[in-house]
């Protein structure tokens, strides 16, 4: 049984060789699991050909190898590139191995019809929702039109997954829901290293000052949970501890946050 792991996160070799990427989503650290389940997975990601710098997080490691993916980058590529990676995965997969899938994620659309054809086993994790993915990457009008194909596709794809993986608790499973068969599964993609916390936890249990926290992130959707964030705050607020929410962004919600954060204090 062979893993494939699909990521949209462009890689490079370092000067030893080593892959690398800058996006925490494709890091060693988010492929573990995977590697304490299954003992072993191959990451299929488009690979820089010339070598990189030595910045980035590592993606291999022990247990994870990776296919040097062919490369592409920003819109006008995008048809070629997918092409190019459809005749790449013929040779890859069969009906005993599982497709490791991150939709709306183009590599990963072309490893489920991949899947698919081989009949092979898919987990499937919604890690954004495809009608704000598209806009962002296209103008209108070609980005509206590019939201409603990923829409579907999408919906199809977590509807035929044999495990489906959602980073909501509730938002993205409602629009793009799991067949009735599937293992169901919430799980945020956000990877947080020990190394991240280091030099805080002496003084972050002080219930005495003023706890700042800043929010980063789209105001397009509710996906990103800032109304429970709020609602949490306010619960906070009620057992004695003092919270400051700072959110930074813009979006259709921004209002309706406003009103939210406002009648709660």
């Amino acid at each position: 049984m062979g893993v494939y792991a699909m990521s949209e996160v462009r890689m490079h070799r370092d000067a030893e060789g080593r892959v690398r990427a800058a996006h925490p989503a494709a890091a060693y650290a988010f492929w573990h699991p995977f590697v304490q389940a299954f003992g072993s997975i191959e990451v299929v990601g488009r690979m820089a050909p010339e070598t990189g710098s030595d910045s980035g997080l590592y993606v291999d490691g022990p247990g994870v190898s990776v296919h040097d993916a062919p490369y592409y980058a920003g819109a006008l590529s995008l048809p070629l590139g997918l092409l190019r990676i459809r005749s790449f995965f013929s040779g890859i997969g069969g009906p005993r191995d599982i497709f490791v899938l991150r939709v709306p994620e183009f590599v990963s659309l072309v490893g489920y019809a991949r899947a698919r054809r081989v009949r092979a086993a898919t987990i499937a994790f919604l890690v954004a929702d495809p009608r704000q993915h598209a806009k962002a990457i296209l103008p209108k009008p070609f980005g509206l039109i590019l939201s409603v194909v990923l829409h579907h596709l999408s919906r199809a794809i977590m509807r035929h997954a044999d495990c489906s993986v959602y980073v909501s608790q509730s938002y993205l499973q409602a629009s793009y829901p799991p067949g009735p068969a599937a293992r169901v599964l919430a799980r945020s993609n956000v990877v947080i290293d020990d190394e991240w916390l280091r030099g805080t936890r002496a003084g972050r249990d002080r219930s005495d000052r003023v706890l700042d926290v800043i929010s980063v992130g789209t105001f397009e959707t509710r996906a990103k949970g800032f109304d429970l964030l709020i609602d949490a705050a306010a619960h906070l607020q009620s057992a004695g501890r003092q919270v400051r929410l700072t959110f930074v962004g813009d979006g259709r919600y921004r209002h309706f946050l406003q009103r939210r954060a406002s009648r709660r204090g």
